[in-house]
């Protein structure tokens, strides 16, 4: 036989094989998804309309031919890129821890209100606890109607309901408006702010602060009892988060107006040691906002609404805040006490940041101050310099 021919038969042999081997092959691979497949290194056709197919295909003209299927979705082991979906992924709202026995509450806030401080800080509630032998359903009352959760039985065990954790988020609202919460318990509903709300007339909210932040920033809590009961206020509790405040004006009723305090940021250290002068003393400078005019508050209240300075270290604890408070703040910014730990300052229903004094603090020549003038121990209750 003609040795082309035989050539030309072995080569028809190996193509067949080859075709089987290639057929038998696709049809028992499974696609597992576990990878984004390689560009193919050959041309099909006109058209590079296979969704395995990555990269650009050129043809013999070397034309470039656009290739609308680059990526094949797979969910174990690769992130898509960012433009895959049309709309990014909804972000869900991951439970805050919340405590596992009741959480304590501060009485000085039973009757409190609470109301909104910006309008671009959403208002987000977290159920922390609940143990009481009633069924205790609470909601946001006003300014509009948004149910929550609900609760039954006592702890640790024989409780149902609404998980502790859960969260809802609330939106945002004007600047200024209240925020009426409602528990209903026996068949009686009873509401946070003054007593007047309430069926009985007395006060059945407690609102603590409890953060200087945004998050978990008060303590809403509820007691169940007609007439009052026992008079804890931890019936219920949930957590707010958000720019808020509990000193503002409440809805139908005549309130104080809300103040909060604030570090504007400044500390200098002054040129004079602690008595024996192995410590360096600071004062720091404060301001606050207020939602109303002529606010009294006296100095050095302990309990709410405060007006003191607290912290460590503070050099013979003369008070330097003012007792009286405007929405201008004519009388602020003013620095405190001389300190050589740390201070805040508590005012209203709320609390400023805590300003330490330290060995980097600079000093107050350095800022542009007179040390021998913002570093005077001040004993008048309204003293600005």
């Amino acid at each position: 036989m003609n040795k082309n021919v035989i050539l030309s038969v072995i080569i028809i042999i190996a193509a067949v094989f080859m075709c089987f081997t290639i057929a038998y092959a696709e049809v028992n691979v499974t696609n597992k998804g576990e990878g984004k497949p390689k560009a193919l290194d050959i041309y099909i056709g006109e058209f590079p309309y296979s969704s395995s197919i990555g990269g650009n295909i050129t043809s013999a003209s070397k034309e470039e031919v656009p290739n609308e299927f680059k990526v094949i979705k797979d969910d174990q082991k690769f992130d898509e890129p960012s433009w895959f979906n049309d709309t990014a992924p909804e972000v869900p709202i991951t439970p805050t821890p919340t405590a596992t026995e009741v959480i304590p509450v501060d009485l000085g806030g039973v009757g409190a209100s609470v109301c909104v401080m910006d309008d671009t800080t959403p208002v987000i509630v977290d159920f922390a606890y609940s143990s009481a032998g009633y069924k205790n359903v609470f909601k946001l009352s006003d300014p509009k109607v948004i149910d929550l959760g609900w609760s039954q039985g006592e702890m640790p065990n024989g409780r149902t309901g609404t998980p502790f954790g859960t969260n809802w988020s609330l939106g945002t609202f004007p600047i200024g408006t209240e925020l009426i919460f409602s528990d209903t318990a026996n068949g009686k509903t009873y509401f946070t702010g003054p007593a007047s709300r309430n069926p009985d007339k007395l006060a059945h909210a407690a609102i603590t602060f409890k953060n200087s932040g945004t998050h978990h920033r008060y303590l809403v809590s509820f007691e169940d009892f007609w007439n009052g009961g026992d008079k804890d206020y931890n019936d219920l509790e949930f957590y707010l988060s958000g720019n808020l405040s509990t000193g503002c004006t409440q809805g139908g009723d005549t309130g104080s107006g809300a103040l909060i305090p604030i570090y504007t940021g400044t500390v200098c250290k002054c040129n004079s040691k602690y008595k024996d002068g192995n410590k360096y003393t600071c004062v720091a400078q404060f301001t606050y906002n207020s939602s109303a005019n002529n606010i009294v508050i006296p100095v050095h209240e302990s309990s709410l609404p405060w007006n003191e300075f607290t912290g460590s270290g503070m050099v013979e604890q003369y008070r330097c805040q003012p007792t009286t408070f405007y929405i201008d703040a004519h009388n602020a910014p003013f620095w405190t006490n001389r300190f050589w730990n740390n201070i805040k300052w508590k005012l209203g229903h709320d609390q400023s940041v805590l300003v330490k004094c330290e060995e980097s603090t600079p000093s107050c020549e350095s800022l542009g101050y007179n040390s021998d003038v913002v570093c005077v121990d001040c004993k008048s209750n309204n003293n600005k310099r």
